[in-house]
């Protein structure tokens, strides 16, 4: 059991007992009202926990499957903090619900990652990352990666909210190819019937030369190609070409 794993349920068992003493004032009766709804309560969030927690053992294998991991930005979700007008209470994990906000998260993720820090190759920014940026004056990103290669002597890199990637693939130990990636997190809204195409193709009208533009930001998942046509002055010849679209 990890850090995160005993933080949950410790919590909801010291919650529950708290609560159970306060409704029966100290009288446990194990046959009462008050302990029968304690206990309801007990089991409910009891399974939440567990829910939780498989699905950050999903998150982990999914990690570990992968030879090289790069983020498209919103690697953190920092909505919780002072100043936020979409903070909740009740959406902040019980680590995190202290008077350093921040600073927690990034040891988190850093305890969190430390297993899979040769993993993690590119981590880009998002709106998420850079609003921390703009409102409190602080580079949680970099803070993480900086902690991270410390802590575990890897070297994961942070890139820009956009950039390329030239990527080399191999066929063989001599014979390869270059596959380069533009990529973009995004901004402004999707839309709910447009989910986000209408950026790709502004994108891809925009751009030249890639072989995949990769967009996220909106929420939306899927994967688009185009034919393009490309006329190579040196052969004289036509190239005609796919260009994927990604959106994660």
């Amino acid at each position: 059991m990890n850090l995160i794993e005993t933080t949950v349920i410790g919590t909801v068992s010291a919650i529950v007992g708290g609560a159970v003493a306060w409704m029966t004032r100290g009288k446990f009766q194990a046959d009462s009202l008050q302990v029968k709804q304690a206990q309801a309560v007990l089991a409910m969030w009891q399974a939440t926990a567990e829910a939780q927690n498989k699905e950050l053992t999903q998150l982990r294998n999914e990690v570990v499957a992968l030879r090289q991991v790069i983020v498209n930005g919103d690697f953190f979700c920092l909505m919780q903090g002072k100043g936020d007008p979409r903070r909740s209470k009740e959406d902040i994990r019980p680590e995190h619900n202290n008077a350093r906000y921040l600073d927690s998260i990034v040891n988190t993720a850093v305890e969190w990652f430390s297993p899979y820090a040769k993993n993690l190759l590119l981590l880009g920014y998002g709106n998420h990352e850079t609003s921390i940026i703009h409102h409190q004056e602080t580079d949680i990103l970099q803070r993480f990666a900086s902690t991270l290669n410390y802590a575990t002597g890897s070297a994961v890199e942070v890139g820009g909210y956009g950039g390329t990637l030239d990527i080399r693939v191999m066929h063989d130990h001599l014979r390869g190819v270059n596959f380069v990636v533009h990529y973009y997190h995004g901004a402004g809204g999707g839309g709910p019937v447009t989910k986000g195409v209408i950026q790709d193709q502004r994108l891809l009208a925009a751009t030249e030369g890639y072989d995949l533009t990769w967009m996220g930001h909106v929420h939306e998942l899927y994967y688009h190609q185009n034919m393009i046509h490309r006329y190579d002055r040196q052969t004289k010849t036509l190239i005609q070409k796919p260009v994927h679209q990604l959106r994660t």
